[in-house]
């Protein structure tokens, strides 16, 4: 367990720049508050959450859908000042999920040669913890299962168990925890404070291959899952409001 200190916050957000490859460092997440849902761009565990005008305006709008007991319907998306705002909520049963499969594409040298990567920022917000199917590229979904009092969740990548993946929960006061997946892709975890969390995962594919009409040569994916307990603790207090970059 640990908070993230201000001191690191300050360090790390120094080295920001407006570059793609910059913003890729970034995560997003949906917040679901006042019978609406936003999708946010920056770093939760921070209290950081990009602007436009600001880095908010170089992530293009999600494809964004509704999942529930009815089947999957596409939702609509509109750019804010300080969000993206789906134009739905998910009940009990339901998730929502939001994807950029459009982000512009950056390039660094490793080793002399140029390596074009593509990046795909995607989220998934949840009700409850009732089990769900895997839609996105790189998800996280609950099991439906509980372990010795803890929740169970799956990672997976292109619809298969993802073994040895890092996840990382993250509750408003800055509080994390790190886990790290099993052969089956699960992994299990309690969540001492009442409030929203999220749960972030990575993923790198070094194969090359083809977006569209881009060539590239490697896919690197940041997925996260959020929801909101009522359970437990009172949380701390979130750490103060970080500037945008």
């Amino acid at each position: 367990m640990r908070f993230f200190p201000l001191p690191r916050l300050a360090a790390a957000f120094l080295a920001v720049t407006l570059s793609a490859g910059s913003a890729a460092a970034h995560q997003v997440w949906i917040e679901q508050q006042n019978g609406k849902a936003s999708f946010y761009f920056g770093e939760f565990g921070y209290n950081l959450r990009e602007i436009s005008p600001g880095l908010l305006d170089r992530m293009p709008v999600p494809q964004a859908a509704l999942a529930g007991k009815d089947g999957t319907k596409p939702l609509s998306a509109a750019k804010g000042e300080k969000s993206i705002t789906l134009d739905g909520t998910a009940g009990k049963g339901e998730s929502i999920t939001a994807a950029v499969t459009d982000y512009p594409a950056f390039e660094r040298k490793n080793d002399g040669k140029t390596v074009r990567t593509v990046w795909t920022p995607a989220a998934r917000y949840i009700s409850g913890f009732d089990a769900l199917q895997p839609s996105l590229a790189l998800d996280i979904v609950p099991t439906g299962k509980m372990l010795d009092g803890k929740v169970e969740f799956q990672v997976t990548y292109k619809g298969k168990p993802l073994p040895k993946a890092e996840v990382e929960i993250v509750a408003l006061s800055g509080w994390a925890l790190t886990r790290r997946t099993g052969e089956d892709g699960t992994f299990a975890a309690t969540f001492p404070w009442k409030g929203p969390y999220v749960i972030e995962t990575k993923h790198k594919d070094e194969t090359p291959g083809k977006r569209g009409a881009e060539s590239y040569d490697a896919a690197s994916y940041v997925t996260s899952l959020s929801f909101t307990t009522t359970e437990g603790l009172e949380s701390p207090a979130a750490p103060p409001a970080a500037k945008p970059n």
